[in-house]
């Protein structure tokens, strides 16, 4: 059985990171935005979008877990958010992502206590993040977490893309 050991990122570990989720990005979006776009520009754009925000102030915490060998097999992103109604800051989970082949062996159950506990640390009362609908096995970690559904977000294409 192998052993992970969770640390704190550093500059290395957070190129590695903001490179998996722009290249993560791609596989999310509908079809009908890739019909619009390209990978290249969803990489661009979600690595700017990402920089953007780390350098936007307030706290940012990247946890690498590592494996036995010291590879850098999963990370979690976590920092300062602003709730959208309240203006209340709380801990947000910007991404959290684990190689497939060390999934199910409790390495995002114990990013996510980490994260939370880098949270309480700080003071913040709680803890937030988006996760994509279809993702059943990440809901139900959360769920078993005690996190539950705030929001959802619809949405619907308006234009044929095969006319544009």
């Amino acid at each position: 059985m192998t052993t992970y050991r969770l640390r704190e990122g550093n500059e290395q570990d957070w190129t590695i990171a903001l490179r998996r989720l722009a290249e993560r990005s791609w596989g999310t979006l509908p079809e009908h935005l890739r019909r619009r776009t390209s990978p290249q520009q969803v990489y661009r754009e979600t690595d700017a979008t990402a920089r953007a925000i780390l350098n936007s102030g307030g706290w940012h915490y990247l946890i690498v877990a590592e494996n036995e060998q010291g590879e850098n097999v999963g990370h979690l992103w976590v920092g300062e958010a602003r709730d959208s109604f309240t203006g209340i800051k709380r801990g947000y989970i910007y991404d959290i992502f684990v190689e497939p082949a060390h999934r199910r062996r409790g390495l995002g159950r114990r990013l996510m206590l980490e994260a939370e506990r880098l949270c309480r640390q700080r003071g913040d009362h709680e803890m937030g993040f988006s996760v994509e609908v279809n993702n059943i096995a990440a809901r139900r970690l959360y769920e078993s977490l005690g996190y539950r559904t705030e929001y959802l977000v619809m949405s619907k294409p308006l234009v044929d893309s095969e006319r544009e």
